[in-house]
């Protein structure tokens, strides 16, 4: 790929061959002019004009044309200046930023029209985005009491094999639709939080409504948490969906028998360890988009997990990583900001 050319860079080499050639023309201008004038005069006289102009005032050629080009940078810069600034500000807008428009002030009369298609174009975006993510609540919503009920109605059956596969199914919906909400809930949200969390006593919380789910993986679930309150900054709802996707994700993951660690450090770290396969080195970026899912992934995930996870860490300011756990499996990491 062609690299791209400076525009400001073109035109001051522009504006040089420019000069460099009305100047060559000058001087040759004047050499056939003297030239002309040297059979009315002297050859001697002839000789001392010529000498004298190209020694006190040739030279100032040169210094006309750098001071010119010094002086053209110095406007193409500042005339540059609006055009730097606004593309950095376009830089900025994200998916959650999509009400920002690019200002109008202080633009070249040629740029404007480019800025408003912009801003035209970033209303139809926006006006998508909300259509989106008003489908995917409404549609969530709509499908969570449904799901409530037939579970129910499957629990009222009792304990039946024949019907067990039926029951994991609406538990897969049932989950997809919660992550659902949950997207539509972060997508909302366009500035990081501000409150406070107890991170060890929200893990405690998130563990002890996870443990029937962790019976029915036939894996154990175990919690390592200092006996003093951790404040770190976030939300404690966010956290704990936060937790509740990285356990889930270690469950379905984790053969039967194995066992799930969650760690929380007195410095705000949060530590989820299973006894799964790990994850490969080259997938580590990837597992963060969503729908995206490894391949050789267990069956019945909807690739919402840790997409999840990681835009609840971008709110909450806090790092994520991924790593291989000792005993084999992945270690999912979460640095929060302690306060």
């Amino acid at each position: 790929m062609k690299a791209p050319r400076s525009l400001e860079i073109t035109l001051l080499l522009r504006l040089g061959v420019v000069l460099i050639a009305a100047f060559t023309a000058i001087a040759i201008w004047l050499w056939l002019h003297l030239g002309h004038i040297e059979a009315e005069y002297p050859q001697p006289i002839v000789h001392d004009v010529m000498a004298e102009f190209f020694t006190d005032i040739a030279w100032v050629v040169p210094v006309v044309l750098v001071a010119t080009l010094a002086f053209a940078a110095v406007t193409l810069r500042r005339s540059f200046a609006p055009l730097h600034a606004i593309s950095a500000r376009a830089a900025e807008i994200r998916p959650g930023t999509l009400d920002q428009r690019l200002p109008e002030a202080d633009l070249p009369a040629e740029v404007i029209p480019l800025v408003r298609a912009t801003n035209e174009m970033l209303d139809r975006v926006e006006a998508g985005f909300a259509h989106q993510r008003r489908f995917t609540a409404n549609a969530a919503h709509e499908l969570r009491t449904p799901l409530q009920l037939l579970a129910a109605g499957l629990e009222a059956i009792g304990a039946d094999p024949t019907i067990e596969p039926l029951r994991e199914d609406v538990n897969r919906m049932s989950r997809l639709v919660g992550q659902l909400l949950a997207v539509a809930r972060l997508d909302v949200r366009t500035e990081p939080v501000s409150g406070t969390a107890d991170l060890a006593k929200t893990a405690a919380e998130t563990l002890a409504f996870l443990a029937p789910l962790a019976v029915g993986h036939n894996v154990s679930l175990s919690l390592d948490r200092p006996p003093a309150p951790v404040t770190v900054r976030g939300d404690a709802a966010l956290i704990g969906d936060l937790i509740r996707n990285l356990v889930e994700n270690a469950l379905a993951v984790s053969p039967a028998g194995a066992e799930v660690t969650v760690a929380v450090s007195a410095d705000g770290r949060l530590d989820v360890i299973d006894q799964g396969p790990g994850i490969a080195t080259e997938y580590r970026e990837r597992v963060f988009e969503r729908f995206w899912r490894a391949p050789g992934s267990p069956s019945g995930g909807s690739g919402l997990g840790l997409a999840i996870v990681k835009e609840i860490t971008d709110i909450c300011g806090a790092t994520l990583r991924i790593a291989d756990a000792a005993d084999g499996g992945a270690l999912v990491s979460v640095d929060f900001v302690r306060l």
